[in-house]
C-alpha cells in the first residue's frame, strides 16, 4: 500500500470518527439520560476526624450561616504553640490539627479512656464501668460528583450514644437524643456538586447523660450509610412483608410498599415485586400501576405465594427475598431489596408455637458490649458471639435493653436465633413513641423476631400509670406490625 493510499485512509477514518463523535454528542444533548435503577447504599465509616471534649457552638440565625467546623471554610491553625481556648464561641471556626485525630467507625471513646473510681459516673456506681463519656466531635469533608445532581442524598447513623447534632455545610440539620435507634438526614438541599465544591458534615455527640444503668459507651459506634436514590423511590424502611398463611403446600406473601414521589409533578408509577429464593429462582411476581402525586407517599399493597415453601427455624433458617422495582415512563429507577422468612408464631398460654409446633425458647439476655471493644462492635464480634450461643444450645437472644443494631438482627435470621426486640423505654411521649416505631419500622421483617418487648425492669410496672403507658404502646404496635391471626397448632 503506498503513502497516498495510507494517508486517504486516515483522512475518512479520523472524518467518520469525528462525524460519529459529533452525532453522539448531539444525541446526548437532545436526550434524556439513562437510568440505571441502582439504589446506592455506600458505606460511610472511614476517614472522620475526631476531636474529644466540647467545643462551644453558637446558635446562628440566618440559613446556613454556621460555617466554621461545620463547613469547608474552617481555618486551619497548625502552629505547635497554638492553645484554643474551647469554650470561645470563635473556637468553632478554627480547626487545629493537634487536637483531632483519624478515625475509622464504629468508634466509641468511652472505652479508650482512663480507669476513674467515681460512683457519680453514669446512672449508678460503676453503671458506666469507671470510664468518663462526656462530649465529642466527628467531622468528615468528602465530594458529591456533579452527576448526582436531581438525585435525593441522605445520611443514615444506625447509631450514635447519645444526643447528637447535625451541621452540613453550615447547615443545622437536627438533634438526636436516643443513643439506640437510627436517625437520618436528607442531605440533597445542602449539599455541593462537582465543581461547587468539598462538602463538610459535624456531628456532635453529648454522651454526658446515660439512658440506662449499664455500660454505654460513647460516639458515632454503629455504621453510617450515604444513600442516593432517584426523586421516586421506595420509602425509608418503606416495605413490609409477611406470610399470614403457612402450610407445607402454600404460603401467601402480603407485601406493602410505600413509595415516595418527590418530583414536582404527578408520576405514573409501575410497581414489580419479584420473590426469590435462595438460590436465586424467581417463585412469583406482581405488578401495579399506580398515578402519585407530587411530594405524596403512597402504601401498594401485593399479594404473591410461594409453593412448597421452606419454613425458616433455628433449625432451618431458610431466607427468601422480595427485590422491588420502581418505574417511570419505562426506566427503572429504584431497586429495594427486602429479606423475610416463611414461618408461623403463636404464643398462648401452653407456650410459644413455631411452625405448629411447641417450640420451647432457651435464650439469653445479651448486652451490645464486649470485653475490652466497648460498645463499637466490628460485625466478625457479634457473629462470634451468636456462634457461641448456638453452639452452647441456645436458640434465643433477648438484647438488654434496647434494639441492636441491623447486622446483628441480619445475623440472627441467617444463623437461626429467636429475638426479642426490645424497646428502650417504657413511656408514652411523643419522642419515645416515635423511637418506638422507628424500632418497628426498622426491624418487623426480620424473621427472627417472634416477640415484642415494650418495657424492661420498670418501676412502675404494674402500677395503673404503668399499665396505661404499656396500653397505648401496645396499639401502636400492633398497628404497625400488624398482627396476623396464625392457624393454631
Amino acid at each position: 500500500m503506498n503513502k497516498r493510499l495510507i494517508r486517504l485512509v486516515a483522512f475518512y477514518c479520523v472524518a467518520f470518527a469525528l462525524l460519529l463523535l459529533g452525532y453522539l454528542e448531539g444525541n446526548a444533548q437532545n436526550s434524556q439520560p439513562t437510568i440505571s435503577g441502582k439504589r446506592d447504599r455506600e458505606k460511610f465509616d472511614f476517614s472522620w476526624q475526631f476531636h474529644k471534649g466540647d467545643i462551644a457552638m453558637k446558635r446562628v440565625v440566618k440559613a446556613g450561616g454556621q460555617g466554621g467546623l461545620t463547613d469547608i471554610n474552617v481555618k486551619i491553625i497548625s502552629k505547635g504553640d497554638t492553645t484554643i481556648d474551647y469554650s470561645n464561641v470563635e473556637s468553632a471556626k478554627i480547626f487545629f490539627p493537634h487536637d483531632w485525630k483519624e478515625v475509622n467507625l464504629p468508634h466509641d471513646w468511652a472505652v479508650e479512656g482512663t480507669f476513674v473510681h467515681d460512683n457519680n459516673l453514669g446512672s449508678q456506681p460503676a453503671g458506666s464501668g469507671y470510664l468518663p463519656t462526656g462530649i465529642g466531635f466527628y467531622r468528615k469533608e468528602f465530594e458529591i460528583p456533579d452527576e448526582d445532581k436531581g438525585e435525593k442524598i441522605s445520611i443514615e447513623f444506625d447509631g450514635i450514644f447519645r444526643n447528637s447534632t447535625v451541621w452540613v455545610n453550615g447547615h443545622l440539620l437536627g438533634n438526636h437524643p436516643s443513643g439506640y435507634t437510627p436517625s437520618n438526614y436528607d442531605l440533597t438541599d445542602v449539599l455541593r456538586y462537582g465543581n461547587e465544591g468539598k462538602n463538610a458534615i459535624l456531628v456532635k455527640v453529648d454522651a454526658t447523660q446515660p439512658e440506662g444503668w449499664w455500660y454505654e459507651g460513647a460516639g458515632i459506634y454503629r455504621h453510617v450509610w450515604l444513600i442516593k436514590t432517584d426523586r421516586l423511590h421506595v420509602a425509608r424502611f418503606g416495605t413490609y412483608v409477611t406470610t399470614p398463611t403457612v402450610s407445607d403446600a402454600e404460603s401467601t406473601v402480603n407485601i406493602q410498599t410505600t413509595l415516595k414521589n418527590e418530583y414536582k409533578t404527578a408520576i405514573n408509577v409501575t410497581l414489580v415485586s419479584k420473590i426469590i429464593d435462595s438460590k436465586g429462582n424467581l417463585l412469583d411476581t406482581k405488578t401495579s400501576t399506580q398515578t402519585i402525586a407530587p411530594y405524596y407517599p403512597v402504601e401498594i399493597s401485593q399479594t404473591g405465594s410461594i409453593q412448597k415453601p421452606l419454613l425458616w427455624s433455628p433449625e432451618t433458617p431458610n431466607l427468601y427475598r422480595v427485590i422491588t422495582e420502581v418505574s417511570k415512563e419505562g426506566n427503572v429507577v429504584d431497586t429495594y431489596e427486602t429479606t423475610f422468612g416463611v414461618r408461623a408464631f403463636e404464643i398462648n398460654r401452653n407456650g410459644v408455637f413455631l411452625n405448629g409446633r411447641l417450640y420451647p425458647v432457651e435464650g439469653t439476655c445479651n448486652h451490645q458490649d464486649f470485653a475490652g471493644i466497648g460498645v463499637a462492635l466490628p460485625d466478625k464480634i457479634n457473629w462470634y458471639k451468636l456462634k457461641l450461643l448456638k453452639e452452647m444450645g441456645s436458640n434465643g437472644y433477648r438484647p438488654s435493653h434496647h434494639p441492636p443494631t441491623p447486622e446483628l438482627l441480619d445475623m440472627c435470621d441467617s444463623m437461626g436465633m429467636l429475638v426479642l426486640d426490645e424497646n428502650r423505654h417504657l413511656s408514652s411521649s411523643e419522642e419515645n413513641l416515635k423511637d418506638l416505631e422507628t424500632m418497628l419500622y426498622r426491624d418487623r421483617n426480620h424473621p427472627s423476631i417472634f416477640i415484642w418487648s415494650m418495657e424492661n425492669e420498670e418501676a412502675i410496672q404494674g402500677t395503673v400509670t404503668g399499665a396505661s403507658i404499656l396500653e397505648t404502646m401496645v396499639e401502636t404496635t400492633h398497628r404497625l406490625t400488624q398482627r396476623v391471626k396464625l392457624p393454631r397448632p
